[in-house]
This record gives C-alpha cells, structure tokens and sequence, in this order.
C-alpha cells in the first residue's frame, strides 16, 4: 500500500495534491469522501513505483508517503520514481517504524504489578520480511499484514540509491498532555515508536 500524496504548487497558497494507492478499494473510499468535503483532491489507484510514467520529471514540488515505504518489497523503486517526479527543490518526506524500537524481537520487561520496565529489543540486523499482527482493541477483527523489517543503515542506502540525502530525521514524540488523555501513547513518550525521514534530491 502506497498512502502517498504529490504536491504541486499551482500559485500562492494553493496547491494541487494527488492521492494514491495500490488498492482500488482505498481510492474508491477516498473518492467518496471527496464528494462530501470538496478539498479539491484527485485520487488514482496505482503502484507507488509507477508514477513516473505518469507526470513528467519534475512535476511536484513533495511527495509523501505515511506509514508504506516498510510495507514494499522493493522500496527502492518507489523512492527512485520519486525522485524522477520531484522538481529540483523539492522534498520527500515518508515515516517508518522505528527500526530501533520495532526489531524482529520486541517485548516489554515488566514489575510484578505488571508496569513496564524496559523494552527488549534483539534481532536489530536480521533484514527481511516478517508479519505485523493487528490486535489493537478498537477493530472488531485481528487481522495481519506482510511488511519488511530494514535496519537503519539500509534505509540510507535505499535512500541513497533512490539520489536523495537525508536533510533531516524526526521521532515524533506524544507531549505528557497527550499521553494523559490517552494512555495508550505511553510506548510513544518512553521509546521512539516512528522515524520520519526528510530528504531533498541529491
């Protein structure tokens, strides 16, 4: 799945934006929304890697992509169309696990009340495919998903092959505020959970 956005500037203030995914049914959802909201965006159902074929070389001014890069096998190919699509200038901006804190072997160390002590992490270089189980309590069914765990000094050769340096990193963090209205964020407030990463064109 590629929930990405290109960005191009159309004058001040304004912008048009193209959503896009693999899956049809989650272009279809937003497109229905779009006729409630009117925000002006256009949504395609198309592989990530496959978008230079469509806008020509320097079309958008960013692309993102939110929680999908670590979901491809090959996300190189979609970074590589990326940076054919971006102009000069421009930007791409993508989040992933943390692959700090989100290893093949991940399990919180807890006190005899069950508080958690610290989180144990191992396997940190073992690259490769693996499964994420959903078992959040909000969905009415479990349900699972391939993706592919990548340690950080892969990511920078992805990055790298695709032509982009890396301008800056990020690890959200939730504010002590957030984490007490909604105690499930703590995870977030101890240990990085996420890793945005912000790059310009090589």
């Amino acid at each position: 799945m590629w929930p990405g956005v290109l960005h191009a500037a159309t004058g001040v203030r304004r912008a048009h934006v193209v959503g896009i995914d693999v899956a049809a049914k989650q272009i279809e959802n937003a497109r229905r929304h779009e006729e409630v909201r009117h925000l002006g965006i256009e949504y395609r159902a198309m592989d990530a890697a496959r978008i230079s074929r469509y806008w020509n070389p320097g079309r958008f001014d960013l692309v993102t992509a939110c929680m999908a890069l670590h979901d491809m096998p090959d996300p190189l190919a979609a970074l590589k169309a990326s940076a054919r699509v971006l102009r000069k200038q421009g930007r791409m901006l993508f989040t992933i696990p943390h692959p700090m804190t989100n290893t093949p072997y991940r399990e919180w160390e807890r006190d005899e009340r069950g508080r958690k002590v610290a989180l144990k992490i191992d396997r940190y270089f073992d690259s490769g495919p693996q499964t994420t189980r959903w078992r959040m309590a909000r969905l009415r069914l479990p349900w699972e998903t391939p993706s592919w765990y990548r340690p950080l000094s892969e990511w920078s050769e992805i990055i790298r092959g695709a032509g982009f340096v890396i301008r800056r990193l990020d690890e959200p963090r939730p504010t002590k505020g957030q984490v007490e209205r909604r105690p499930e964020l703590e995870d977030c407030f101890r240990v990085p959970c996420f890793l945005l990463f912000n790059l310009a064109k090589a």
